[in-house]
């Protein structure tokens, strides 16, 4: 299974601005890239970027990766060989549209902010009433 989210090409660049050049790298650190919480998302980005030649892989580490240089010239080079292209700007998100998610859910709180309507629970409620064995 792989994540029907489109990343932008901006937000993985942030993500590996900082990273020098023969410095191994997991795949969890694109993980921030997408809302979806698969498994997969990262390790199947991280794919995509080795197919791209944007990253490596480490010879002595099968699950870690370098990031290449020439990022900005692989862009370049998409654009200029489809003809009038430009990059695709996704809708954002508005927080209207967003359902809301279990307790349970691991949301990123800096791509969307998540109201909560579930109340914690107050075990010193006089109405709670504590069920024990007879």
């Amino acid at each position: 299974y792989y994540s029907k989210e489109i990343i932008p090409f901006n937000v993985i660049e942030e993500l590996v601005k900082n990273i020098k050049p023969n410095v191994a790298i997991s795949s969890s650190l694109f993980i921030p890239a997408f809302i979806g919480r698969s498994n997969n998302n990262a390790a199947f980005l991280a794919a995509i970027l080795r197919a791209e030649k944007l990253l490596s892989p480490v010879a002595d580490a099968v699950k870690k990766h370098t990031v290449e240089i020439g990022w900005d010239r692989w862009q370049a080079e998409m654009l200029k060989n489809v003809a009038k292209a430009k990059p695709f700007e996704p809708e954002v998100i508005k927080i209207d549209k967003v359902e809301k998610r279990s307790m349970k859910s691991i949301v990123r709180t800096d791509a969307i902010a998540i109201d909560s309507d579930i109340e914690p629970l107050d075990l010193n409620d006089s109405e709670f009433e504590l069920l024990q064995p007879k």
